[in-house]
């Protein structure tokens, strides 16, 4: 069992670091009116569903206070391949043009971008369809040597992941995967937030707690990484982990806190 200040302040945390219900609000406005217009402009298309997949329908994705970086991605799914993956591109491109005149709006391979009251909207074309088992298979698009191509992928395993874990811990796995997203916004991003839920999932105990589950996944963070930056901000964590275990072992609570704000400082809101 853990310190009960320490996961009282790990609890804190991540309250003010998952998205508020006024911000979760605004963005399934958006994004109905997002896939209304879609599935007006698309259903000529072969247009199959428009659904929000990725950290938003995780339920990870940092609150905009925190990460203003943050975005929400939009799987619009056709049922044939009718086109190359950039010629949907295009047409999303076009889409955006038309209904989205007074905003930003970009292709970043392989999504088109659309700014819309400071959230960002990744629309992301997708091909559903049937294995010989009769099982779907997606395929996205994917940049590789100056061509955009097709790829497959599973737009839900990591949801999955977090589901079918024990139910009572759940929430656990969800603010672990909060904490050190705000721990990698903290270092300058050293990796990209699917390294970090990625990562979390991997390494997460469903028996066990908060503070126990950031220890474990400090511990496991390697300093032989192609990237110095990640081995800095690896070093940097294991070097305020291990003076938080010292202190919580010499009862030294006070101090230990302290130690834990230097890795993830309090939020004032």
């Amino acid at each position: 069992m853990g310190n009960k200040a320490v996961l009282g302040y790990l609890d804190s945390l991540c309250r003010k670091l998952k998205l508020s219900k006024d911000e979760k609000e605004k963005i399934e406005t958006s994004v109905a009116a997002i896939r209304g217009k879609l599935i007006t402009a698309f259903f000529d298309d072969g247009l199959k569903d428009v659904r929000v997949f990725g950290s938003f329908d995780r339920g990870t994705l940092l609150s905009r206070g925190v990460d203003e970086s943050t975005d929400v991605d939009i799987l619009i799914i056709f049922d044939e391949k009718k086109f190359v993956a950039q010629t949907y591109l295009n047409k999303l491109k076009k889409f955006a043009e038309t209904n989205y005149a007074r905003s930003d709006s970009y292709q970043d391979h392989p999504t088109m971008v659309i700014e819309l009251n400071h959230i960002t909207f990744e629309l992301v074309p997708c091909i559903v369809s049937k294995s010989f088992w009769g099982d779907d298979i997606y395929t996205i698009p994917k940049k590789k040597d100056n061509e955009i191509n097709w790829i497959e992928t599973d737009p839900d395993y990591y949801k999955k992941k977090i589901i079918d874990g024990f139910p009572t811990t759940k929430d656990t796995l969800i603010k672990m995967i909060l904490l050190f997203k705000y721990w990698n916004l903290l270092n300058s991003f050293p990796y990209s937030t699917y390294q970090v839920e990625k990562y979390i999932i991997e390494y997460f105990d469903y028996e066990e707690d908060l503070q126990y589950n950031l220890l474990k996944a400090i511990y496991e963070l390697s300093d032989n990484n192609p990237y110095k930056e990640q081995n800095e901000a690896n070093r940097q964590a294991q070097t305020h982990r291990s003076k938080i275990i010292l202190l919580l072992e010499n009862n030294m609570e006070e101090y230990a806190l302290m130690e834990l704000s230097k890795l993830l400082p309090e939020i004032d809101n």
